[in-house]
């Protein structure tokens, strides 16, 4: 989506953005995704065999690209958090997208340390 190439290119040539401070994101291996979505969603994301109902709710037709921008997408929040909890604030800029299939949390790991932050 051009919307976000945009965004991302008048982000990097802020002045206020610190030089090497932009990212291009991992991509969420399945490992990752299956702590919100349950491992037969993610297969099925992957192979474009959801349902008409399911792909009404995502509102994009599945492409191989879509499949990637999502594990991307999904791979910028990671790290954002991760970039919060170690240095006070991060941000995903394509952040804010999601499917309606959730799965339940599992339990936090060592890497949270029970720090909150706030950006």
């Amino acid at each position: 989506m051009r919307k976000y190439a945009e965004l991302r290119e008048r982000v990097a040539n802020a002045p206020w953005l610190q030089s090497g401070t932009l990212h291009e994101p991992h991509a969420a291996n399945d490992e990752e995704l299956a702590r919100a979505h349950s491992p037969d969603y993610v297969q099925r994301v992957q192979a474009g065999k959801l349902d008409d109902a399911v792909m009404r709710r995502i509102g994009f037709p599945w492409t191989p690209e879509m499949v990637e921008r999502s594990r991307r997408s999904a791979g910028a929040t990671i790290e954002a958090a991760f970039t919060a909890l170690d240095e006070g604030c991060g941000v995903n800029l394509a952040g804010g997208m999601n499917s309606p299939v959730p799965a339940p949390l599992p339990p936090p790991t060592s890497r949270s340390r029970g720090r909150r932050t706030t950006c």
